[in-house]
């Protein structure tokens, strides 16, 4: 009985060559600590405000002494720009305070007087809801 050939194709030689190669680079000998950059936190915050109250004032500051811009009635469709950092107490209500832009008025609107959404398709529907349509 004769001794039998193995034969390898040219692609299956450079696989194992480019297999024996890559282990041979994982020794713990050259090994260093890799830096990666800091990974930014995606946090999603509702960038909608439905008003809930009757008739809110809308606040040239976020402060209750602040000049009035004007009013907003239940069910209008505020967008949200910016948030205190800080929680504040209004009439008895813990919340922060939300600079805001409507149709026709923006400025600061205390934040327990509105219902926020992440979406516009969610506010309208919810202020549909409150104008009883």
């Amino acid at each position: 009985m004769r001794p039998r050939k193995v034969r390898i194709g040219a692609h299956a030689l450079v696989f194992v060559i480019i297999l024996l190669t890559g282990l041979s680079g994982c020794s713990r000998d050259g090994a260093y600590d890799v830096e990666m950059p800091a990974t930014p936190v995606i946090t999603s915050r509702d960038s909608w405000a439905v008003v809930r109250g009757a008739y809110v004032r809308i606040l040239q500051e976020p402060h209750v002494q602040a000049p009035i811009q004007g009013h907003v009635r239940r069910g209008a469709i505020l967008q949200i720009e910016n948030r205190t950092a800080h929680l504040e107490t209004v009439d008895g209500q813990q919340d922060r305070w939300l600079e805001v832009h409507g149709e026709d008025v923006s400025g600061w609107i205390f934040g327990a007087y509105v219902d926020s959404y992440a979406t516009r398709e969610l506010a309208e529907t919810a202020a549909r809801a409150l104008r009883g349509e």
